[in-house]
């Protein structure tokens, strides 16, 4: 500890500074790596989660539009309007 009371104020000033630099260079790195580990993720969802959910979208979205369809299909009273919408459906 007596090296450090025997240095002159000014490098007592460089050598706090160069330790607060070192530190700061420090934290940007890891913030850089971090970045980038967030970055690989986003990609990732991106390119293999978010196609298939939206298939699954159009999935269902299909599944509901035949749904609605047999439904107006039991709803309908004309004998003949119930065999145009059997083979709406079945197209």
């Amino acid at each position: 500890m007596k090296f450090f009371y025997r240095l002159r104020t000014r490098a007592k000033l460089a050598l706090a500074f160069g330790i607060i630099l070192a530190l700061m260079l420090a934290s940007g790195a890891t913030s850089l790596r971090q970045a980038s580990r967030i970055n690989a993720s986003t990609v990732d969802l991106a390119d293999n989660w978010l196609p298939s959910i939206n298939l699954l979208g159009d999935l269902k979205e299909q599944a509901n539009l035949v749904r609605r369809a047999e439904f107006r299909h039991m709803l309908e009273a004309k004998p003949e309007q119930k065999q145009a919408m059997q083979k709406a459906i079945e197209g």
